[in-house]
């Protein structure tokens, strides 16, 4: 694939759009019980991109915290509809992935923190798992 793609994440009510330029430098599955509660689902779909990748265009509030390894978290969300749209990690710029509403978008590349996974989920042993943050040992490791 090339730099050409275009690709276009947006809130509940579309005031709030991340325009994605190129291919993610991977795709995320994460189980903590800190995007369990963010995302109101089992789980969380982060796409990661390049700074220079993303365009941000109308307005979105911020709210922030320390992560697991004590670093900050900064979530850009919607003021009208209030949907997490795009948030930085450790220098990350990463992207929810149901806000891009394509099901024809790249598979993930890794799972985090399969500790906190939902009994009924099935790990993807066809990526690496891991049982907490990208810092621990693999469960699986394709």
């Amino acid at each position: 694939m090339t730099n050409s793609i275009k690709r276009k994440a947006s809130c509940h009510c579309g005031q709030f759009v991340v325009a994605a330029m190129g291919d993610p430098l991977r795709v995320v599955i994460c189980y903590c019980e800190d995007c369990q509660r963010r995302t109101g689902s089992s789980y969380n779909l982060g796409v990661v991109f390049d700074e220079s990748q993303l365009r941000l265009k109308g307005e979105f509030n911020c709210y922030h915290r320390s992560g697991d390894l004590g670093l900050e978290i900064e979530y850009h969300f919607c003021p009208e509809c209030g949907s997490n749209v795009h948030w930085i990690y450790d220098g990350a710029h990463v992207v929810a992935g149901g806000c891009f509403a394509n099901s024809d978008f790249p598979k993930p590349t890794m799972a985090l923190y399969g500790k906190r996974k939902h009994n009924w989920l099935h790990p993807l042993t066809e990526i690496p798992n891991y049982p907490g943050s990208r810092n621990s040992k693999p469960e699986y490791d394709a």
